[in-house]
């Protein structure tokens, strides 16, 4: 299964760990010192549940990738649209889609498609590309 993870921050960038480390072709989409550190360092996850350092693609929003079989959408909400609009040459008729938002408040988005809610504790205190997570 090929994914992308758009918003490789501490929410996308967690499970889109977990998920290449399972052995998911997983390719992060991300921008600013983040993504420089992830390319040249790789991502580094601190969890009570394990550590993980990943190598993996790590591109711009700008870069190009196939279209994979599940993108997973997790911006902060007001980049939702935006990022929503970027999505369109990785995505083909059998590709899912899993909003993972980070403060689920967008009118449009809550329109769009049912939505739950759960909470995720993350922080981004640390380092570029270095992501120390709570439970």
């Amino acid at each position: 299964m090929r994914m992308a993870v758009l918003g490789a921050g501490a929410v996308g960038g967690y499970f889109g760990a977990r998920a290449a480390a399972s052995g998911m072709d997983v390719t992060f989409i991300a921008r600013g010192e983040h993504l420089e550190a992830m390319r040249e360092h790789g991502l580094r996850i601190k969890s009570i549940h394990g550590d993980l350092h990943i190598r993996s693609a790590f591109i711009s929003p700008a870069d190009q990738i196939a279209p994979v079989d599940l993108v997973v959408l997790a911006v902060k909400s007001q980049d939702t649209e935006e990022a929503a609009r970027s999505m369109g040459p990785f995505i083909a008729s059998h590709t899912a889609i899993l909003s993972l938002q980070n403060g689920w408040t967008t009118r449009t988005g809550s329109r769009a498609c049912g939505a739950g809610t759960g909470r995720w504790q993350a922080s981004r205190s640390s380092p570029p590309g270095c992501l120390p997570l709570g439970s």
